[in-house]
């Protein structure tokens, strides 16, 4: 990429520079997907398609390429270890391989595991989003069970864009259940109406290259800032006045790129008018804010002091119950499952345990269900706790199935809906911050109602409940 800054503008310049790519997942099984998505594909020479096939050796070779070559402007390739990524291309993962992108080359490495837990789909898309940020896209075509959800929810997080195959008859929302892909992305379509969105939203990057740097759209933006503030507030009880305006303005500037409107003030408008949007973006503001043991020593808290307490005097034929609140991608509920499930391996009479995790936002709870999680987690927890309940697939981590079935995940409002009972333990970390002082005098008083006597709340540290001294006393006033 050292020719970047040399070129001098146009089609030259645009050369030069490192393609856009599109990294597409598909199932071997699902052939008449890829041959739907990649007739409609125009590629343009600053474009680059990499296809990650689950089995690929399952599918001829030869039908493969007849599939390919639909994609007009196309030539295919095999990628090889340290090769660089070209514009034009579509790119061919080779079978049993982890691929990843690096700068502007691929990186092959033989696949260790087994192979239904390698996640090629999902390594592949992790890495293109961590080293692409918004300057990429994910596809992931239907048939390929959870692999493809991580790979989805990280593109989303760095802020680029993620489609997904529509399947059946197109009346059910995608985004209401299960643990696909199609649950998470921005957009859910049939394939041969794919290519058309990447078409638009690869015009609507360019136009931004063109425009100012990041700096003067913030300046630019403060007030209409505070205008989707006050909006979020009006429609959805929430308040984002105090939320880093960076990281604020880039939630936004997302929306605005999948909606593809360009100026901050007619997205005021659209948030306004539009049923969905005030939604959309406020489950765009909570993603990626969380992660395993988050705040060490409230956990430690909490495994020394509390959860001894909660399994005091229970045994065979009794329940522990816990309430995880704002759950979204799941890290806190299975971080709380692990010390649950460490203290019974100590114990001669075992209850029967669940953790209820909940979440506005339907998407998150799709990651959530798959467990699946990257290598970044690894800083999160000591190797042994990793071994025990972690098993490694691909360049990702997925939780073990024991764990992952003591938590029961599902779609919740803690506003609207009514709140589960006879609870020995609620987590409700960092989401009182986004509630304003009356809905918090709301929901504090649930709790209570919820929780059995003598049992426990488990808050954020900047959160406390200070003006309802009658419900709640504190354990560990510094946790």
């Amino acid at each position: 990429m050292d020719d970047v800054g040399q070129s001098q503008g146009g089609d030259e310049g645009r050369q030069s520079k490192a393609p856009l790519i599109i990294g597409v997942g598909a199932s071997a099984g699902a052939l008449a997907s890829i041959e739907r998505f990649f007739s409609k594909l125009r590629l343009n020479p600053d474009q680059a398609v990499v296809l990650v096939l689950q089995y690929r050796d399952a599918i001829e070779d030869t039908r493969l390429r007849e599939a390919l070559q639909r994609s007009e402007g196309a030539r295919l390739s095999e990628i090889s270890d340290g090769q660089l990524v070209e514009g034009g291309a579509i790119h061919l993962c080779p079978s049993d391989m982890i691929t990843t992108v690096h700068g502007d080359r691929f990186a092959v490495r033989r696949a260790e595991q087994a192979r239904a837990e390698r996640a090629t789909i999902d390594s592949f898309l992790v890495s293109l989003a961590e080293e692409r940020a918004e300057e990429s896209i994910g596809v992931v075509l239907a048939g390929t069970g959870g692999d493809g959800t991580l790979g989805v929810a990280t593109l989303k997080d760095h802020g680029g864009l993620a489609i997904a195959e529509r399947i059946g008859d197109g009346q059910s929302n995608p985004h209401d259940e299960g643990n696909s892909a199609a649950a998470i992305a921005d957009f859910v379509l049939p394939p041969e109406a794919i290519p058309e969105h990447i078409d638009v939203y690869a015009r609507h990057l360019r136009r931004l290259e063109e425009k100012q740097g990041f700096d003067e759209v913030l300046a630019a933006a403060a007030t209409s800032l505070a205008r989707i503030a006050d909006i979020l507030r009006n429609k959805t009880g929430n308040d984002f006045h105090g939320y880093k305006q960076n990281t604020f303005l880039r939630r936004v500037q997302r929306r605005m790129q999948v909606v593809q409107i360009d100026d901050i003030s007619a997205y005021v408008d659209f948030l306004r008018n539009d049923k969905d949007e005030a939604q959309h973006l406020f489950n765009d503001l909570l993603i990626g804010v969380t992660e395993f043991f988050r705040d060490k020593k409230e956990f430690d808290v909490l495994e020394t002091q509390v959860i001894p307490k909660i399994f005091e005097g229970k045994g065979a034929g009794q329940q522990v119950r816990v309430w995880v609140l704002g759950c979204a991608t799941g890290e806190e509920a299975y971080s709380i499952g692990i010390l649950l499930r460490e203290h019974m391996a100590g114990l001669d009479s075992v209850p029967q345990v669940q953790i209820f995790a909940t979440d506005i936002d339907g998407r998150a709870l799709a990651a959530a269900r798959v467990g699946r999680y990257r290598t970044s987690i690894e800083t999160d927890m000591t190797p042994d706790r990793l071994a025990r309940w972690f098993v490694r697939e691909g360049d990702t981590y997925c939780v073990v199935k024991e764990l992952r079935e003591m938590c029961i995940f599902s779609q919740h409002n803690v506003i609207k809906d009514a709140p589960f009972s006879k609870l020995d333990l609620i987590s409700c970390r960092n989401l009182l911050i986004y509630l304003n002082a009356e809905l918090q005098n709301r929901v504090i008083p649930l709790f209570h109602f919820a929780l059995l006597p003598d049992r426990f709340l488990f808050l954020g540290n900047s959160e406390n409940v200070t003006r309802h001294p009658k419900l709640f006393a504190p354990v560990d006033r510094r946790a």
